[in-house]
């Protein structure tokens, strides 16, 4: 597959639209080699688009896992979503398994769009990447273009490099607690996690694949020589985090749900999230990374 690469001086993008919407890598160009903001993509990976293997991706029209792919609406009518290829549950949603159109482009930023249909659900969905002097910005965008009012949750997914000195600082509200399908299933203040989080915590620390809620929408990661701060913009304010033991990367994916949140309606929004956009409506969010050296 082709890569569109986007530059701002020692920033570079680079797009796989046609492997759902993602970025295949990020990074910046210095003298001794790139220095990966986010985890790069192979070229077996790019070449076959591995979406699995890319740096980042779109989550909609629906965030995480639900729950065997069903969900009903108020009126109890029941709905259901094709399972994803492992689990059998709805996963991710279908943005990241979907050619996105190419709309247009510059030498520093790119529109893409997505118009896509499954099972109940008819949506357009854009995506603005865009590099400034800060960094990074990527902004989401989904309306609802069916007949009937409907769950929605968009959400972005990076893979950031762990590195040996990696910390993590973040403040959250608390944290869902998993049940055997990785699915939420109580939420939980999470005291010892939030403080260590807010002090500072290793990756290799917490074997995480949680939401939290409450996020006050910024991260910052520091790698040594260098920090990286993601903040996000809109009804985002839960993050997904998935610090998966023995491997080299680590995610932190903003979201505007839990997952599952049409099945978790016992539970107050404030800890759910989640949007039910009526016939025409528009959910809306950005994530934006910027880099700076660790002293400054």
């Amino acid at each position: 597959m082709a890569l569109l690469t986007l530059r701002r001086g020692a920033l570079h993008v680079e797009l796989l639209p046609q492997a759902g919407g993602s970025i295949a890598r990020c990074y910046l160009h210095t003298a001794t080699g790139p220095w990966h903001i986010l985890r790069p993509a192979g070229a077996a990976a790019i070449a076959s688009g591995n979406v699995d293997q890319m740096a980042c991706f779109p989550m909609l029209p629906l965030c995480g896992r639900l729950r065997d792919g069903h969900f009903c609406l108020p009126d109890g009518n029941r709905q259901s979503l094709p399972p994803a290829w492992r689990a059998g549950h709805f996963l991710h949603g279908i943005g990241w398994r979907r050619p996105w159109q190419l709309l247009g482009h510059d030498d520093a930023q790119a529109r893409l769009q997505l118009v896509a249909a499954v099972g109940p659900y008819r949506f357009t969905a854009n995506q603005h990447i865009e590099l400034g002097s800060a960094g990074l910005t990527l902004s989401l965008s989904i309306k609802n273009e069916a007949a009937q009012t409907l769950p929605y949750g968009i959400g972005l997914h990076p893979y950031f490099p762990r590195r040996s000195d990696t910390r993590l600082q973040a403040q959250i509200g608390g944290l869902w607690e998993a049940d055997a399908a990785i699915l939420p299933c109580r939420p939980s203040a999470a005291g010892e996690l939030v403080r260590q989080l807010a002090a500072g915590l290793q990756p290799d620390d917490w074997p995480l694949d949680n939401t939290a809620y409450g996020w006050q929408q910024r991260v910052t990661i520091n790698d040594g020589a260098h920090q990286l701060r993601l903040t996000a913009a809109g009804p985002a304010s839960w993050l997904t985090a998935y610090f998966p033991p023995g491997q080299d990367f680590f995610c932190l994916e903003p979201c505007t749900q839990v997952p599952d949140f049409p099945n978790l309606a016992a539970y107050p929004p404030e800890q759910t999230g989640g949007h039910w956009l009526a016939p025409g409506e528009t959910l809306s969010m950005q994530m934006m990374l910027a880099l700076r050296d660790a002293g400054g």
